[in-house]
């Protein structure tokens, strides 16, 4: 009876443990384009975001240099991980994060509210995913952005005035598309032509209807689940401390 009572009782943290997301960080400095010396997160173990819900990072590791913390952490990398949706929460564990970099995963929609907590963002790199759409405002939020790579996704569809409000903007990859294969590296006139291909060749209206209205349903859900998994955990979690608890006071 008293095993039986220790495991109700420690059924809070073994659910908060099956039902968090957290990520190994290796802390380095490298130099990048743009933004130079940067000290990043690389991730350094598998990152398994599967499911909306899993998209919620609780944690880093605290494996940092010496008189490092996370608020000195710009840059967040992540390679060849099992990555199939943004991760959520990134900018509660990294504050100051102008880099971000997840490439060869399997994301296929990407929002604006995704990218809205990062107003320091530089640099964007999602090269090799399946993103197939860029939504209209995608970048509102992020006005210092200078480095973005859409490169060798499956992108259809992109707004015509994305890049508009970007001044600092001198890095863009967009080739290897469906409806665009340019890039311009820090050259005003690939630029132009790059960004000038966009606005004619990927306003992409006679097959979105019914994917648009798919993607939006699958960003409802999404949101829909997050809130799901935050007010199911809380739920659960206090039904189990209140049970322990009586079941201590009961003496079992």
């Amino acid at each position: 009876m008293k095993t039986f009572c220790l495991i109700l009782c420690l059924l809070p943290v073994l659910f908060t443990i099956i039902s968090s997301t957290n990520i190994d960080c290796t802390y380095q400095i490298y130099t990048f384009f743009v933004i130079g010396p940067t000290y990043y997160c690389k991730v350094s173990s598998n990152l398994n975001i599967t499911s909306p819900e899993l998209a919620a990072i609780d944690s880093a590791s605290d494996n940092h240099t010496a008189s490092k913390s996370n608020d000195d952490v710009f840059g967040f990398w992540a390679e060849n991980k099992t990555v199939n949706f943004f991760p959520q929460n990134l900018d509660k564990i990294f504050k100051n994060l102008k880099l971000i970099v997840i490439m060869h995963g399997k994301i296929n929609e990407i929002y604006q509210d995704d990218l809205k907590p990062f107003p320091q963002l530089e640099y964007l790199n999602l090269h090799n995913n399946t993103i197939e759409v860029l939504e209209e405002g995608l970048f509102d939020f992020n006005p210092n952005l200078a480095f973005i790579s859409f490169a060798n996704n499956k992108l259809y569809k992109i707004h015509p005035e994305i890049f508009d409000k970007l001044p600092k903007l001198s890095f863009l990859f967009l080739d290897a598309n469906k409806c665009v294969d340019k890039l311009a590296k820090d050259d005003y006139k690939a630029l132009s032509k790059a960004i000038k291909e966009v606005k004619f060749k990927c306003l992409n209206d006679t097959i979105t209807t019914t994917t648009s209205t798919t993607t939006e349903m699958s960003r409802i859900n999404q949101e829909k689940l997050m809130d799901e998994k935050n007010s199911g955990s809380k739920f659960e979690l206090g039904f189990f401390v209140i049970l322990g608890l009586v079941l201590s006071v009961l003496n079992c």
